[in-house]
């Protein structure tokens, strides 16, 4: 165990205490910590098939451990199998329940003037993957306040673990709005671009003069390559709840938290920022 004290400028060994508190670990259990389980890919596709042919996870798994001539030897265990299993699983559409969303999708477009949906499909196992929709409201709440639009992925849904991707706004009574909804199977650069190229489809082109996100790295690639025209801002919350992971030594010292805040949500201009942080 060691003890570090940060001084403001350094870092110093307060205390050191070498003797364990516990029993070592003895090498051939080290698999169990989470840091020594991994599961390839493909021994999680091998049981998902083997349960969908009626194979428990438990029997796929002792045939796989009796290939690696052991339960010893295996970098993962039963329960990391069942849980790999099942997020697999929930990541897969169902055919019902993706036809159903269309189907109804459909219904709406044919029934509500201005109502504009599209998908995208993974045309290697044929199964939706990306989707967006919006209605008419949405459309003309858009005209009148789409100058700033919220985008957050922070949500997903239980089933299929999607991340739920909202297009949001504030009306003149300081009131969210929504401008359109979507959902991805991935949260990478293509399926980004895909959805904001949607969404400023579905909205004759116009684009938000500023859009406000998340740190999501992804995300940042994408939105240039469409809102050519809109500044990108990161929420200041993600930044705040980032801080607690990146800069928790800093937060520690007495008066951080205050200043912090005061620079992140009291400034508004340029030179009010380059002052208080450089304190």
């Amino acid at each position: 165990m060691i003890q570090l004290l940060f001084d403001g400028a350094n870092w110093i060994v307060e205390q050191e205490e070498d003797q364990h508190n516990h029993e070592l670990v003895p090498c051939n259990q080290a698999r169990y910590f989470r840091s020594h389980r991994d599961m390839p890919s493909n021994d999680v596709a091998n049981l998902s098939q083997l349960k969908a042919s009626g194979v428990g996870v438990t029997a796929g798994y002792r045939v796989l451990s009796d290939q690696a001539r052991g339960v010893q030897n295996m970098p993962y265990t039963i329960i990391d199998a069942r849980n790999h299993v099942a997020k697999l699983e929930r990541r897969i559409w169902e055919g019902g329940d993706a036809n159903g969303l269309l189907n109804i999708l459909k219904e709406r477009q044919a029934r509500e003037d201005g109502f504009y949906f599209n998908y995208d499909m993974n045309k290697e196992t044929a199964s939706l993957c990306s989707i967006f929709w919006r209605d008419s409201r949405m459309r003309k709440d858009y005209e009148v306040f789409g100058d700033l639009v919220v985008f957050d992925t922070t949500h997903r849904t239980v089933k299929y673990n999607l991340a739920c991707a909202p297009f949001t706004g504030m009306n003149h009574h300081k009131r969210n709005i929504m401008f359109g909804v979507g959902f991805l199977l991935h949260e990478d650069k293509d399926s980004f671009q895909w959805l904001l190229d949607e969404f400023l489809k579905s909205m004759g082109g116009k684009q938000p003069a500023t859009i406000m996100t998340d740190e999501d790295a992804a995300m940042a690639a994408a939105i240039p390559l469409v809102l050519t025209q809109s500044r990108h801002r990161l929420c200041t919350w993600h930044i705040d709840e980032n801080s607690k992971k990146h800069i928790q030594y800093l937060r520690i010292m007495p008066g951080f938290i205050n200043l912090f805040h005061l620079v992140l949500r009291s400034t508004d201009t340029v030179p009010e920022f380059d002052f208080y942080w450089k304190k």
